[in-house]
């Protein structure tokens, strides 16, 4: 997340408003001198020159609002004037207002509040005392300043002037080396730098955040699963343990890279840049691993299978033995068998951030013998965080029958198992972020602590037309091969997970306010459920469709939840913009 401007995109901003301070005294009898901000750069010191026509209305407000310039003889004009003077006088006051508050607007909806006069003014900070005045201060000559009375100055510490205008006009003016008084700052405030003469200046009060995308390559843990598609010879069958069996789908499922996006959109609360709101979003997939094994059935073809663990028991296996149901078979049955995992992750969050150990000053450059702007924050945050996975693994079985009536026919047989796992929880996290001339580094922990919603669906049907016999011809008929009625159904639980999460972004500014990142995350799910750990390979072939009756033997594949932990890392590329 983005939580700072960059000295870049600040300092070419405050360039381009470059503003002076002068003072404006007020009577004697105030005891303290306060000091009025006017404005001076190339439309002079009037606001006239700015405004134009709507000089009047602009009037008004300073009249109406501001108490440095003479509010006791204001306020006794203001009673003895007549009726109709005072109406036009609050006309202009209203107008001005409407007119100022008509450009706060519109700078803050095109994102302009550091051009031109639509920069806000620093708020109005007491001066020294009189007797204290000359003492502390001293003018200075500068390089376009003009004060009320024509001369070229502009008011510094007098610490400051010695050092020369050399220094004020080749060398950025750091935020510590005025006063936050000096700056117009509010004590909460940290003045921003100032690259040009002068004292620095605060942020703007304007509405301002950030926007940042990023294209993620990030690669899951991939989804385990026992042994699916065997082959083998006419011997062997494709059983498992047997001479001349080989596993063609076993193991693993989508090891590979998923693509997808990743959009954080914030907003400061506070033109002290102290306080923010962000939400962030991100997706990954859907992403689809298939794979299809066939076999002709022609004489001296493979053999193809899918292997299982049969638990009827006999004289010669009481505990039951491995074995396989035939896709393909020499002379006997040809068909193809289809594994299809898909795969999808996403999250979204919103939270709330409180900033400090704010700095920032001049620094070695890391790209030449000089003076850097840096800048350095920290930031700790609480929120609310949401995550998403959904996968699903079908094996899909088309057969054809080579032998002759009545056990001709086709066979279509599927089994589909689905899960999905719902993250709700408190989102807690720290970041540090740091900017070095038009480079910058953020790192982040966060850690989400919450319940997580586990459901598995578990499904099978088996079809069989064509058949010269019709009673061997059938529709959907419940069961496939690993899901039987014994296992088929939805089941759900909630359990307690957490999902820590670490990042680093390395940044460089490409302009006034982008920032182009590349970086590294890691997150970690504990306790989910994944389509391939719910699979029971004991299976009763008396459950076959059409089921035998009497039915005799356990009833299974059964159902028990198998949990695990998700774990995905990868890079990602993107974009920022800041306003």
């Amino acid at each position: 997340m983005s939580a700072y401007r960059r000295p870049s995109s600040r300092s070419h901003a405050h360039e381009r408003r470059s503003r002076r301070q002068f003072e404006v005294s007020d009577r004697a009898d105030f005891g303290d001198y306060l000091s009025f901000p006017v404005t001076a750069g190339r439309y002079g010191t009037s606001g006239t020159h700015v405004l134009g026509g709507m000089s009047r209305p602009l009037v008004g407000v300073v009249g109406a609002l501001g108490p440095n310039v003479g509010r006791r003889e204001w306020v006794r004009s203001f009673r003895m004037e007549g009726r109709a003077v005072r109406r036009a006088r609050l006309r202009h006051c209203v107008a001005g207002l409407v007119f100022v508050a008509a450009v706060l607007h519109g700078a803050a909806v095109m994102g302009q509040q550091r051009i031109g006069f639509l920069s806000p003014a620093p708020r109005v900070a007491r001066a020294p005392r009189a007797e204290n005045r000359a003492a502390a201060w001293q003018d200075v000559p500068g390089p376009s300043d003009l004060r009320p009375d024509g001369a070229p100055s502009v008011l510094v510490p007098k610490a400051e002037a010695n050092l020369g205008t050399t220094m004020l006009q080749d060398t950025p003016t750091l935020a510590h080396d005025f006063p936050l008084e000096d700056a117009g700052c509010e004590p909460c405030g940290e003045p921003v730098a100032n690259f040009g003469p002068g004292p620095a200046s605060c942020r703007p009060c304007f509405l301002s955040g950030w926007i940042h995308g990023e294209f993620l390559m990030w690669w899951p843990r991939p989804m385990d699963i026992p042994d699916l598609v065997t082959t083998g010879t006419t011997n062997s069958e494709g059983v498992l343990g047997q001479a001349g069996t080989q596993t063609l789908l076993g193991g693993e499922l989508l090891n590979q890279m998923y693509s997808g996006a990743r959009l954080r959109i914030g907003l400061w609360a506070d033109p002290c840049h102290r306080y923010a709101w962000e939400a962030d979003a991100f997706v990954i997939g859907e992403e689809t691993e298939q794979y299809s094994f066939s076999g002709s059935g022609a004489a001296g073809s493979s053999v193809v299978a899918r292997p299982f663990f049969n638990v009827l028991s006999s004289t010669q296996f009481p505990s039951g033995r491995e074995d396989s149901e035939l896709i393909a078979f020499p002379g006997q049955l040809s068909g193809t068998v289809t594994v299809e995992a898909t795969s999808q992750l996403y999250g979204v969050g919103v939270h709330g951030m409180r900033t400090f150990c704010q700095s920032c000053g001049c620094g070695p450059s890391v790209l030449h013998c000089g003076c850097a702007p840096y800048e350095s924050l920290m930031g700790v945050f609480v929120g609310w965080r949401h995550l998403n996975l959904d996968e699903s693994l079908a094996i899909n079985e088309n057969l054809v029958s080579l032998l002759p009536s009545p056990d001709n026919g086709q066979f279509l047989i599927e089994d589909l198992f689905e899960t999905d796992n719902i993250f709700n929880g408190v989102d807690l996290g720290v970041m540090w972020q740091a900017a070095r001339g038009p480079f910058s580094v953020d790192m982040l922990m966060r850690l989400g602590i919450g319940s997580s919603h586990q459901t598995v669906r578990i499904d099978g049907s088996t079809t069989i037309r064509g058949s010269s016999s019709a009673i061997n011809n059938f529709e959907d008929a419940t069961g496939g091969m690993l899901a039987q009625r014994t296992n088929i159904g939805e089941y759900t639980r909630n359990r307690f997970a957490v999902v820590p999460e670490l990042g680093v972004t390395l940044g460089c500014t490409i302009s006034h306010h982008w920032r182009a990142t590349a970086g590294y995350s890691f997150l970690y799910w504990s306790n989910v459920v994944r389509p391939g750990d719910q699979i029971d390979r004991d299976v009763n072939p008396e459950l076959f469709p059409p089921e035998t009756v009497p039915f005799t033997g356990l009833e299974r594949p059964g159902f028990r939840f198998v949990e695990t932990d998700l774990w995905v890392n990868g890079l990602r590329v993107g974009l920022e913009r800041t306003w």
